[in-house]
Order: structure tokens, then C-alpha cells, then sequence
């Protein structure tokens, strides 16, 4: 098992044994906060209540929701380290998507989107090998078939590049917009409206 490289943290990286709050497509860090801990070049906090002389905390990050852009908390406690929506309400906003699979289609979009972000060298990825990072998962697991009718969505949408069995997230495509944002609107657009703005 490898471990997480953030010194002071040392947890296990658990990509392929993951449980609550772990991201199945982080294989270098324990957790996102961690990659952003080290990212930032943040350090720990001397804490200054009298009762803690000499002892360290870990400093809070903020990252936009991805539904409505607020700003996210994220703490180094494992269930609070991979946050990505502000509240229930957003993250229930995206699960209340007119279309179905919408949270199976974030969980797919965020793997090829980290892909795309962190190794941009080699950003493609196999219908197989997506679905592989999901296989960990008890809640789901899927083959490389149903990852393919997953994607026509969003290969429709414009937000995925797909070339023979090979799937790209386009950062450009997304801008500034959060990823769930994106989604949401794509799919409660009216159809002649997502015709034209392909």
C-alpha cells in the first residue's frame, strides 16, 4: 500500500480499496486536501489557545462548490477531505437532474476531468480503464459498455473529446463553469436551445 507523500499526514492512498470519503481516481495523495496542502504550499498552524502551547492544526482550504461556485470547506478529516458541494442542497440539485445517471455521469466526468487537469500529458482514458477505477467502489460497478452510453451524453454536450475507445474531459469546453453546474444546465436545457449551442 502506498502512502500519502504530505509528511505530517502520512495516511493511506486508497484509490484501490477505497472507503467513505476516499476519490477512487487519487493515486498520489491520500485526498484532495492534501494535494491542494502541497499544491499551495500550505503548513500546519501553531495553535494559540493556552491549553494546546506547541501543537499544530491543519489550516482550512476553500474550493468553489461545483454547483453553485460557493466557497467549500475542506478539512483533513478523511470524510470532509474530497468535498465537492457547499451544502445537501446542491449536491441534491445535481442528483435532481431531469435526465437519470447524473450522479454516475459527475463521478465518470470527474475522473477524466482530474485526468485532464493533473496529467495532461497522457489525459485519455479508456471506457476500461474508467471503469476500473470505479470497480473499488461498492455502489458502483460498471463495465466498459455502460461507461460508453454514460459518455454519449456528454461527448454530445461538447465537454468530452472521444477518439475510437478513448475518452478527453475539454477544460476549455468547461471554463470557469463548475462541473456540476455544467451538467445540470446542459441537461434541463430546452432542446432547440442545446442544438444551437453545440
Amino acid at each position: 500500500m502506498n502512502f500519502c507523500p504530505i509528511t505530517q499526514c502520512g495516511r493511506p492512498i486508497r484509490a484501490n480499496n477505497p472507503s467513505k470519503g476516499d476519490r477512487i481516481y487519487e493515486e498520489v495523495y491520500c485526498s484532495h486536501y492534501c494535494r491542494l496542502f502541497d499544491e499551495q504550499g500550505l503548513e500546519k498552524i501553531q495553535r494559540l489557545n493556552k491549553y494546546h502551547s506547541g501543537m499544530f492544526r491543519w489550516p482550512e482550504i476553500h474550493i468553489p462548490c461545483e454547483m453553485c461556485a460557493e466557497p467549500t470547506l475542506l478539512l483533513h478529516d478523511i470524510e470532509k477531505s474530497n468535498r465537492q458541494f457547499c451544502s445537501n442542497a446542491c449536491y441534491h440539485k445535481l442528483k435532481g437532474g431531469k435526465k437519470r445517471s447524473m450522479e454516475l455521469g459527475h463521478l465518470i466526468l470527474s475522473i477524466i476531468k482530474h485526468r485532464a487537469t493533473y496529467f495532461p500529458t497522457t489525459p485519455w482514458l479508456t471506457g476500461k480503464r474508467i471503469a476500473e477505477y470505479m470497480a473499488g467502489t461498492e455502489r458502483y460497478r460498471i463495465n466498459s459498455y455502460r461507461v460508453s452510453a454514460v459518455m454519449k451524453r456528454w461527448v454530445a454536450s461538447g465537454i468530452v473529446e472521444h477518439s475510437d475507445k478513448e475518452y478527453r474531459f475539454d477544460l476549455k469546453r468547461l471554463g470557469q463553469i463548475p462541473l456540476a453546474k455544467f451538467m445540470y444546465d446542459w441537461v434541463t436545457m430546452p432542446y432547440s436551445q442545446r442544438v444551437l449551442n453545440p
